[in-house]
């Protein structure tokens, strides 16, 4: 501490200046910067080390038809399924396992909203948008025709190396049997129909391997219903168009490609025979 002397006086303390910061303080004043780079050189050691970009083919489901009449008819459902589909540009096989949700509403119409992955390790997903209208009973009560339609889509984005997006759309006119007399509460019917997929595959790196093909064939299947059980299987025949990509040429062939479903419906079940007197339980009783 400097202090001026007044006049007749002398300097009661000499100023001492403060000392130098020695090494050690020193380094620890510089500690958290140095801290923070070497933090910040490992995480672009870890980013440049990571697994490198790379090309995964989209998957496109072929989802359950489950006939012409609405699952579910009234109420709400929930749903697993498990089938063959076909992988990218390549067409290759690809297996699947879905689950969603369905609403119905008066035994005419359902919805659906589901999501699919691939079984395989690194596999990926979409999203499936179904619905289905009951049309007519053209030959007696114990038959229907209905439409199916329902739309996949599903995008991928790897670096610089993929850059992916799918879009499906399905279409079947089914025609099912009750093979089960009329009125029971568990059912057996079967059903046959005419499908056609048409598949948009967009590759936005390789603008040039897009791919756009209409997948033609045929579905058949049986439905059990055990209560509000349901239980499905299908067997779809389609006819895959030759593609090339990268130089190659894939498909080209007829698939067999299989598909198993069960479902679980709170809400009355559809009734078949309904407009003659029937009922889920049976026939109507006369007064």
């Amino acid at each position: 501490m400097l202090r001026l002397a007044g006049k007749g006086e002398s300097y009661s303390r000499a100023y001492v200046p403060e000392a130098p910061l020695n090494s050690t303080r020193r380094a620890s004043m510089l500690m958290p910067g140095r801290l923070g780079a070497a933090f910040l050189l490992c995480a672009l050691a870890a980013w440049s080390c990571g697994p490198p970009p790379t090309r995964r083919a989209l998957p496109n489901p072929f989802p359950l038809v489950t006939g012409a009449i609405p699952v579910p008819a009234n109420g709400v459902s929930f749903s697993w399924e498990f089938g063959d589909g076909l992988r990218g540009q390549e067409l290759d096989r690809s297996e699947v396992v879905t689950g969603g949700i369905g609403v119905g509403l008066e035994g005419r119409v359902s919805l659906s909203i589901n999501v699919y992955d691939e079984t395989q390790d690194n596999g990926e997903n979409g999203s499936i948008l179904r619905a289905k209208a009951l049309l007519a009973n053209p030959f007696g009560p114990r038959s229907a025709v209905g439409i199916h339609v329902a739309t996949a889509w599903a995008d991928r984005i790897s670096g610089t190396v993929q850059d992916d997006k799918l879009r499906s759309y399905d279409l079947a006119v089914p025609v099912e049997f009750l093979l089960s007399p009329l009125g029971n509460s568990n059912e057996i019917s079967a059903f046959a129909a005419p499908r056609v997929v048409i598949e948009n595959y967009d590759d936005r790196v390789n603008p040039g391997e897009s791919m756009n093909v209409v997948i033609p064939g045929a579905v058949g299947g049986v439905h059990f219903r055990y209560g509000i059980l349901h239980l499905f299987g299908e067997m779809s025949l389609m006819y895959v168009p030759e593609n090339q990509f990268m130089g190659q040429n894939f498909a080209g062939n007829l698939e067999v490609i299989p598909s198993l479903g069960v479902s679980v419906h709170i809400g009355r079940a559809y009734r078949w025979g309904g407009a003659s007197g029937e009922t889920q339980d049976g026939p109507a009783k006369q007064p």
